[in-house]
């Protein structure tokens, strides 16, 4: 389910995509390795902002915020890893919220990290 979400998000079937992370979430993930598990925050943090300026609803941008709040866990962790995509859904959160001036500010930062974690 997960490379399904990847791909539906890449191509844009935000519905598709929503549908493989629910699958995910149905899942017991407690014996899963913690970087899987962090990428299946990450993809859901992606498809919920996207849904979120999509549809409005209040439940997509919550989905959002919860997966931001498990992406900063594993940026103050590992930051090499997670701090790019951390501030990657910041800046989706941000944009959401209409604050488009710090929500480019966070993109930047996102390439920025990743380029200098060499993700980029």
């Amino acid at each position: 389910y997960h490379q399904c979400s990847w791909l539906a998000f890449i191509f844009g079937d935000y519905g598709l995509a929503s549908k493989m992370v629910e699958k995910i979430n149905e899942i017991d993930t407690s014996t899963y390795p913690a970087f899987m598990i962090s990428s299946y925050a990450f993809v859901e943090g992606l498809v919920s902002y996207a849904l979120a300026h999509k549809t409005n609803e209040a439940k997509w941008e919550i989905l959002g915020r919860n997966a931001t709040d498990k992406m900063f866990q594993y940026a103050s962790i590992v930051p090499i890893n997670f701090q790019h995509k951390l501030l990657l859904l910041q800046a989706e959160s941000l944009f959401f919220s209409g604050d488009s001036m710090n929500a480019s500010k966070y993109y930047d930062a996102a390439i920025k990290t990743a380029g200098e974690n060499n993700f980029i």
